[in-house]
């Protein structure tokens, strides 16, 4: 639950500096972008590990 004092979420966002984003831009839908907006997709994949070369 949420304490009755916590500000509401609109206010909270417009009063953001900055908002992170988890998804891609080129395959999010089309709308107008704020410059507060950062994307950061694929944040949370697996960290790639390199693979033996097989002969």
């Amino acid at each position: 639950m949420v304490r009755e004092d916590f500000p509401d979420l609109r206010h909270l966002a417009q009063q953001a500096s900055v908002a992170f984003v988890n998804t891609l831009p080129n395959i999010d839908i089309a709308r107008p972008i704020s410059s507060k907006i950062v994307f950061i997709g694929g944040i949370a994949k697996k960290q790639v590990t390199v693979l033996e070369k097989v002969n």
